[in-house]
């Protein structure tokens, strides 16, 4: 079970950010850690920019020269052969002594006789894919549709900083396969007090005879229940929300699937979404063939 830290302290307010000293006291209290891995430590120094300006480079004529506000005194000029940039777009900027994933380091360098001050960042620069910004154009610079502030690190406006705590759970422990499982555990061991999340449920439509349930085994499956949501707009899902499954491994496909998967890790109750013009005959629950 993948546990990300930011998630869990929705439900725990756990003072202590030391991430070693948290595992040993999970794990002496019966949830052994077997690793953690800290997110966002390969980048640094790569913040918001904002395109003002695009000129021609005089000597190349697939380079162009942008003048990017990135909340300094002065804005940065940075050469780039990217097609997909415009004046005004907002985009990741690699700084003087940046670090990137894979450990390549930019500086500052001259392009055909032009000083370039850093680099515009795309998204496999960034160690991105893209599911996880699927707006993005994968082979050119990433322009960011996000509210966020030039200037800004680009690990806090993109959250990826975070810590994945890696946890074995035993098969006799399937409360803990949950954020909110190992939150009670987190609760226990430091004997603070845990915040339960709040439900506020509207009363069910009866979706019998649009969408039948059958067979269902009390001893397989004590409760199986269908609603029905209708007027519902498929997209991506927000970035807290894509950022979050991702930590846990999981990869984001749109917020229907993605609100599903949510619920399943918050709370350890498996969902999932049904196109209901798509399925034929009645939802069948038992064991595989």
């Amino acid at each position: 079970m993948l546990l990300s830290w930011d998630w869990l302290r929705d439900f725990v307010d756990i003072k202590c950010n030391d991430i070693k000293g948290f595992c040993e006291a999970m794990t002496m209290s019966g949830s052994k850690v077997e690793s953690f891995e800290v997110l966002g430590q390969e980048i640094q120094n790569v913040v918001v920019g904002k395109i003002i300006k695009i000129k021609k480079h005089p000597d190349a004529e697939k380079l162009v020269i942008c003048t990017v506000d990135i909340g300094a005194e002065e804005p940065l000029q940075i050469v780039t052969g990217a097609t997909n940039v415009f004046e005004s777009a907002v985009v990741p900027v690699a700084c003087h002594n940046a670090r990137l994933p894979g450990g390549v380091k930019i500086k500052k360098t001259k392009l055909r006789g032009v000083q370039s001050d850093g680099m515009l960042c795309s998204l496999k620069e960034l160690g991105l894919q893209l599911c996880d910004f699927p707006y993005a154009q994968e082979d050119g610079i990433l322009i960011l549709k996000e509210d966020v502030h030039v200037g800004e690190d680009i690990l806090t406006a993109l959250k990826l900083k975070d810590i994945v705590i890696d946890f074995e759970i035993t098969s006799n422990r399937p409360d803990c396969l949950s954020v909110l499982g190992l939150a009670r555990e987190a609760a226990a061991t430091y004997n603070i007090a845990i915040k339960e999340p709040m439900f506020n449920v509207k009363q069910f439509e009866d979706v019998k005879g649009k969408l039948d349930i059958k067979e269902v085994s009390e001893v397989l499956c004590k409760r199986y229940m269908l609603h029905e949501i209708s007027d519902v707009q498929v997209s991506y899902s927000p970035l807290w929300l894509r950022a979050r499954l991702k930590a846990v491994g999981i990869r984001p496909v749109n917020n229907i699937v993605d609100i599903t998967n949510y619920v399943m890790i918050e709370l350890g109750q498996p969902m999932h979404a049904f196109d209901a013009d798509k399925v034929e005959g009645a939802i069948c629950v038992r064991r595989a063939h």
